[in-house]
């Protein structure tokens, strides 16, 4: 054990109230699975994230907001469920984020729910109980700012701590989606998903969110100049017109290309996802962008046969899962390598130096590995007893718990 990075591996994810069900995996209370890496071995803490929302349904014991997937009797108002991602905001602190929902801020320490985040001028009561909030479950944060982006179909806001620094009208006639972004030297870039948005079916029809979230052709990537905010848009062409949620990795040649990887699928549709961790069909490829050039000039290529999605990178590899397998594609290397874990339903790893902490579901047993990211060797192995809420997206707060 005293080789293994001391800390706290935390995953976010879904756990619904006692009794609560929900229509779509993606509904549900955010719940932050923590556990604690010391010299003594491996502990396991449920912290819930204590939202307006969840007060509100807790107190009411019936479903008060709609989700993503499920709807609520006659509410327009949407669900935070705050239930998809983790930004480290101070030492003992992290911002837990959901699909378009105020980021709220979690005391990882004590378990507590410190309430939610400021954003701009605007009183933490309003922006609580505002019907949506459209902001990126994935933000950044670079050299002490936090960089995040909003999509409201017709248009973006880039955020740097919380204040709109530009606003981007998409073309007219069109509408897009995008769930996370990434950050180069000199660009914004943003994987625009092709949509058609039918708001009267979904706030009143007994149509859900997602069912009235129709993905169609015309993905588009967005390029935005960090300095000038010019913007750059390179429509797809029909061979490669496919679908992303994430965008793994985004580097930048000398102001020359972007190279542009994700895991890109021809059947995205969120409405149909039965489980959180089916991404048959998604695989992953690079797209390359010409900076010198205003028009469709770029390349595409298929870089794996292995279906697989929530991306990482580390030391130049991208690694992947789906529900038995990791693997990485190495980019340097131009090569994949792949691990199997039959008996096991996989999340997203979390990586602390050379040390990459993998969870397993097993039946009635939740399996913690403990992988070395540059020989791709199982080198420890943890079981607990009992199962824990599946996870999505999560980090390592490093911490020293040799005193104790």
């Amino acid at each position: 054990m005293e080789y293994l990075p001391q800390g706290y591996i935390l995953k976010n994810g879904v756990k619904p109230l006692h009794g609560f069900k929900y229509d779509h995996p993606l509904d549900g209370h955010g719940f932050i699975n923590r556990i604690k890496v010391s010299p003594h071995g491996f502990e396991y803490k449920g912290i819930r994230q204590k939202t307006y929302h969840y007060k509100k349904e807790k107190d009411a014991q019936r479903i008060l907001f709609r989700g993503l997937g499920t709807n609520a009797d006659n509410n327009l108002f949407l669900n935070n469920f705050s239930n998809v991602a983790l930004l480290k905001y101070e030492d003992d602190k992290v911002l837990s984020l959901g699909e378009g929902g105020i980021p709220y801020v979690v005391d990882i320490d004590t378990g507590e729910t410190e309430g939610s985040m400021k954003i701009g001028n605007f009183p933490r009561c309003i922006m609580e109980r505002l019907p949506y909030i459209p902001l990126s479950p994935h933000p950044t944060e670079r050299n002490g700012e936090i960089y995040n982006l909003s999509c409201f179909n017709y248009g973006l806001n880039i955020m740097i701590n919380n204040a709109i620094v530009h606003t981007e009208m998409f073309p007219i006639g069109t509408s897009f989606y995008f769930h996370d972004f990434k950050i180069t030297e000199n660009w914004f870039v943003i994987f625009l998903n092709s949509v058609d948005l039918d708001f009267y079916g979904a706030y009143f029809t007994d149509k859900t969110i997602f069912e009235s979230i129709n993905f169609n052709d015309g993905n588009t990537i967005l390029l935005i100049d960090k300095s000038t905010f010019k913007s750059k848009y390179i429509k797809l062409k029909p061979e490669h017109d496919m679908s992303t949620l994430h965008i793994a990795h985004a580097f930048e040649h000398h102001r020359e290309k972007i190279d542009i990887y994700a895991s890109l699928s021809k059947k995205l549709q969120l409405a149909s996802v039965k489980t959180p961790y089916d991404f048959r069909g998604c695989f992953l490829h690079k797209i390359t962008v010409n900076l010198h050039t205003v028009t469709e000039d770029y390349t595409c290529h298929k870089l794996t046969e292995i279906d697989g999605e929530m991306p990482i990178v580390v030391n130049n590899r991208i690694f992947l899962i789906n529900k038995h397998t990791l693997f990485y594609y190495d980019i340097v290397k131009d090569v994949v390598k792949s691990m199997h874990i039959d008996d096991a339903i996989l999340e997203e790893p979390c990586v602390c130096d050379e040390i990459m902490y993998l969870i397993g579901h097993m039946t009635n047993k939740t399996k913690i590995m403990c992988i070395n990211v540059v020989t791709f060797e199982l080198i420890y192995e943890h079981v607990f007893n009992f199962n824990i809420p599946y996870g999505y997206h999560g980090l390592f707060l490093q911490r020293d718990f040799s005193s104790e």
